[in-house]
């Protein structure tokens, strides 16, 4: 088989594979993008629903005197 001939042929093959390998680029892209979106309105959601405001103080409050009496008992080592 000539060298001109294997040339040519790839050169085709590949004038045909790429507009497919772009748009299932595009695809996975425009799927990525959905998914990271999906996953942020979760996230959202889940954030409104099971932590308020109050729990969330309670929280803070209950760690603050935890760290407090740690201190003191670092303190008196």
């Amino acid at each position: 088989m000539e060298i001109g001939l294997v040339i040519k042929v790839g050169l085709s093959l590949v004038g045909l594979i790429w507009p497919v390998v772009i748009l299932w680029n595009r695809y996975l892209h425009s799927s990525l993008s959905k998914n990271r979106e999906a996953i942020q309105d979760v996230l959202l959601e889940m954030a409104k629903n099971y932590v308020n405001n109050n729990q969330m103080d309670k929280f803070c409050s209950q760690m603050d005197k935890r760290f407090d009496r740690l201190e003191e008992k670092i303190d008196l080592k």
